[in-house]
């Protein structure tokens, strides 16, 4: 897929942990999705749902579970708190 790739397809891509992830950030920052460190699945869903690294989202109000609701343009998407710590932003 364009762009997007699972963090165990990249051989040649360091993981860097000293980056941001979405579940870092406060209600109202908005930033720039990197690659995910996703299994393969779920990284094709997230590129499924529009979620692609390079596009830029808002963090909006934080849900049952700790999740939260990001926005990108027009669009609401509901991610979980496990997805959350893995979507990294530069």
């Amino acid at each position: 897929m364009f762009g997007l790739r699972s963090r165990s397809a990249s051989v040649d891509a360091p993981v860097t942990h000293n980056a941001q992830s979405l579940a870092d950030l406060r209600t109202g920052h908005t930033a720039v999705l990197a690659v995910p460190e996703v299994d393969a699945r779920l990284c094709r869903r997230l590129a499924q749902l529009g979620l692609r690294p390079g596009m830029s989202v808002t963090v909006g109000q934080s849900t049952a579970g700790g999740g939260r609701v990001i926005r990108s343009g027009g669009t609401r998407y509901a991610i979980d708190a496990a997805t959350l710590r893995q979507m990294y932003v530069s």
